[in-house]
């Protein structure tokens, strides 16, 4: 599968989580230890300053901090403003639908891990279906992560919001309707759904986030609407059996390592609002053969297209500004007069830097 595939795991010029350094006693011996970045951000104050730092800048988390833990069935579920948010399930059925209503109060939200284990990796396995009852707005992060047995899961048209890696690594799954009503995808929500056919993007999301549908090998085609403006890193990466791509004229940015080794890719459409191809937006897409990239089109990122082995014919505007390091390196196909045209354009800006777009507009 590759490696970076699952958990929030990005490729070449993905974010990462980034560790620091720092002392702390322990049994009385002081000792170096590995901090992520947030504690050392936003974690300097301690006691109550640190809680309501912290919930300043997590509104969200803060919004759930439950009043009352408590437990029916085989669930159980804290208290928040308004209703409850399902924590924990216990049980060991097949098909499972979550009530809309616990001892009284709304079902609000599907929290953290629920039915995944998060950072752990693992997940339920026994569940084959899940049906999310209206009325819950949100499906937090890790919520369905590796419940590989899960082939159907519905989601209501009451849900906004469907957070990082919340059904990433659910390796049953074939299809799944994202309502409408969503208005935000996390970052891996989907990543290594490996036998997701088909997919369709809600008309009120405006960002696919960081490897959003990354690994979803069973893919072949996507139409990006014209209310997405953003397509963030690694967004489809490693997608081998993606096809065709059609990228409607309000996308604003492909980040880099969008379609990263998706090797089945024969046919790009860059739109004309797009101002430059990003560092490894198409590395190792080696089933493409020949690109016409548009006028529009001032830029080319390093390793754009590295790797892309059978490209045989590019078509490059006669106005483009930059190309930038290993654009187009290990592609043996490409005539002799096209790397020359591509040295000449090297030659006259011989930038030695990733393109940035806010940079090089």
């Amino acid at each position: 599968m590759g490696q970076g595939w699952m958990c929030g795991g990005q490729y070449p010029g993905g974010p990462m989580i980034k560790q620091r350094r720092k002392p702390v006693l322990v049994d009385g011996v002081r000792k170096v230890v590995d901090s992520p970045v947030f504690s050392v951000r936003y974690g300097r104050a301690i006691g109550l300053i640190k809680l309501m730092r912290l919930f300043y800048f997590f509104p969200l988390f803060a919004a759930t901090f439950s009043v009352c833990a408590e437990t029916s069935g085989n669930w159980h579920y804290e208290l928040i403003e308004g209703g409850a948010i399902m924590t924990e399930y216990t049980g060991k059925e097949e098909i499972v639908k979550i009530p809309g209503e616990i001892n009284g109060k709304a079902v609000l939200a599907i929290g953290k891990s629920v039915f995944g284990y998060g950072e752990r990796g693992g997940g339920n396995t026994s569940i084959t279906s899940v049906t999310i009852p209206h009325g819950v707005i949100r499906i937090e992060n890790y919520a369905f992560i590796m419940c590989s047995g899960i082939t159907n899961a519905s989601i209501p048209d009451s849900v906004t919001s469907i957070e990082n890696n919340a059904f990433n690594g659910c390796f049953g799954i074939t299809k799944i309707k994202i309502p409408n009503s969503v208005t935000n995808i996390g970052n891996s929500a989907f990543q290594g759904c490996i036998n997701l056919t088909n997919i369709n993007i809600p008309i009120n999301l405006a960002i696919i986030n960081n490897s959003t549908f990354a690994a979803c090998n069973s893919l072949t085609n996507i139409s990006i609407p014209q209310n997405i403006t953003h397509i963030k890193q690694s967004a489809f990466a490693m997608s081998e059996k993606l096809r065709n791509v059609a990228i409607s004229d309000c996308v604003k940015e492909i980040s880099d390592s969008a379609f990263y080794g998706c090797v089945g890719l024969t046919n790009i459409i860059v739109n004309s609002r797009i101002r430059g191809i990003l560092s490894h937006t198409y590395y190792g897409c080696t089933g493409l053969t020949k690109i016409t990239i548009p006028e529009n089109i001032k830029h080319i990122g390093t390793s754009a297209f590295e790797g892309c082995t059978n490209l045989s014919f590019i078509d490059l505007p006669q106005n483009i500004k930059s190309i930038y390091p290993d654009a187009f390196k290990n592609c043996p196909k490409l005539s002799i007069e096209t790397l020359k045209k591509i040295e000449e354009i090297r030659s006259k800006n011989p930038i030695e830097s990733g393109y940035n777009p806010q940079q090089n507009p």
